[in-house]
């Protein structure tokens, strides 16, 4: 099942390079601009204490780095937060966040999950930045240009850190990243794509959960 979510990303890869091409030699010229023209604000998570498993049901909970480590929102990727310990609902994900991993190891730090909905009571940790835009970038653009292979030198020359930690962008030089910037319809039509192969994708894989489920059964109840 993972192998499947793994590949379906590649239709957001091939259509993101035909319409916008290479986002660091940016052939179709488009203009350039920097993140903080685009970003109004960097919103922070915070550090908690948690358990070492996930949560049940909707109790409060900490995201994981691998929540937004593979280029999509995982939800799933959490840590139950402690009895007795404070929920901030500030730090709670909302649909239509843009997570960035700020702090992960060089191969995957600064990486892009768009959250699309999302369970409730999920908080963010201080190693994932909320990334709040403006009217000129849309926020699915702009997670596909960040996780891009194309873009991943430029983004890892960003983070700093003393040998044997994990690299950490900070808040400055991710506002000092430079991206081409196509007209937003372009924008919001790459957008529209990703979520019909989004919303395809989810009907094929539960589509293909109930057929295992299905024939689990049917296997079970022949050698019963």
């Amino acid at each position: 099942m993972m192998r499947y979510r793994r590949s379906y990303r590649r239709p957001h890869k091939s259509r993101f390079v035909e319409m916008f091409g290479d986002p660091m030699t940016n052939p179709k010229g488009w203009p350039r601009a920097a993140m903080a023209e685009v970003v109004d604000r960097i919103g922070n998570g915070r550090s908690f204490v948690c358990e070492s498993f996930a949560r049940t049901g909707d109790n409060p909970a900490i995201l994981k780095l691998g929540a937004a480590t593979w280029g999509y929102y995982k939800p799933e990727e959490n840590k139950a937060l402690k009895a007795g310990a404070t929920y901030y609902s500030d730090c709670e994900v909302k649909p239509g966040d843009l997570l960035f991993t700020r702090k992960n190891t060089l191969d995957l730090v600064g990486k892009c999950a768009y959250v699309r909905k999302t369970p409730p009571k999920l908080m963010l940790p201080d190693l994932i930045f909320r990334l709040e835009t403006n009217e000129r970038i849309d926020k699915v653009y702009l997670a596909n240009l960040v996780n891009h292979d194309g873009s991943r030198a430029a983004i890892q020359r960003l983070a700093s850190g003393s040998a044997g930690s994990m690299p950490n962008i900070s808040k400055a030089r991710l506002l000092s990243f430079t991206l081409p910037l196509p007209p937003l319809a372009l924008q919001r039509e790459f957008a529209a794509f990703v979520e019909k192969v989004d919303k395809l994708a989810f009907a094929v894989r539960k589509s293909l959960e109930s057929a295992e489920k299905l024939y689990r059964q049917q296997l079970s109840e022949a050698f019963a």
